[in-house]
């Protein structure tokens, strides 16, 4: 019986709102415009935020490996050098 219910309130909130989206007209595409409008703005405020931390990340990796490039590599260790034992 419950899921009947249910099934049946859908139909009813679906037609209401069919009903009031026909009788607002305006002000529903007025909305929807003001939706897609503010989406493009967010996407293009995340594409913005990205692309600065790619360019920073690219600049660090690049200072980075020319800090490497400077560092003066390790003396090589001889295999036949004796192990010095803590004592």
């Amino acid at each position: 019986m419950g899921k009947v219910i249910i099934i049946l309130l859908g139909i009813v909130f679906v037609a209401a709102g069919g009903f009031f989206i026909y009788l607002w007209q305006g002000p529903v595409l007025a909305f929807i415009e003001a939706m897609f409008a503010l989406s493009l703005v967010m996407i293009g405020l995340g594409l913005l935020a990205f692309g600065i931390s790619e360019i920073r990340s690219a600049a660090e990796e690049r200072r980075l490996a020319a800090e490497v490039e400077a560092t003066p590599p390790p003396p090589p260790v001889s295999p036949a050098a004796p192990e010095k034992k803590a004592e």
